[in-house]
């Protein structure tokens, strides 16, 4: 379905893959992220077949695609844009990164309940009229005061 027609030039694309029939056939979407309107559908997710997508537009002045190195030959395509990360990977990586970080104090924060107990220091605060106790400050009559 690949239609060449463009009405508007875009400058800012977006290029992602996008299943034809999921985890049957597979293609390219192109779309004009200023208009947030879809450009193209190329009919595989080729590197050559998304580079020659792109030399056919040289004013396209940016490329937001995944990290898949198959969208890497938008930069053969069309040497002139600049190559940026999509917002859904980026925050996919960024949510990565914070889990394997957080990974390294998994085992300390997992630890048994008995553990955290004993470890716990008893120095916390209690207000002993809470608990039926008389008022320290009220002499021998509760209610004193």
């Amino acid at each position: 379905m690949s239609s060449t027609c463009i009405h508007a030039v875009v400058h800012v694309a977006g290029s992602d893959e996008w299943a034809w029939r999921k985890g049957m056939n597979y293609g390219t979407i192109i779309v004009d992220l200023e208009r947030r309107q879809v450009v193209d559908l190329l009919a595989g997710r080729s590197a050559a077949t998304t580079a020659d997508w792109f030399q056919k537009y040289p004013e396209i002045e940016i490329v937001s695609r995944d990290r898949a190195g198959l969208y890497a030959a938008a930069r053969q395509g069309a040497p002139q844009a600049r190559l940026v990360a999509d917002r859904f990977h980026l925050l996919k990586n960024l949510r990565e990164t914070i889990e394997r970080q957080l990974g390294r104090f998994e085992a300390s924060i997992r630890e048994s309940p008995l553990q955290a107990e004993m470890c716990r220091p008893q120095t916390s605060f209690q207000r002993p009229w809470r608990y039926g106790n008389r008022r320290p400050w009220a002499g021998s009559d509760p209610n004193a005061i």
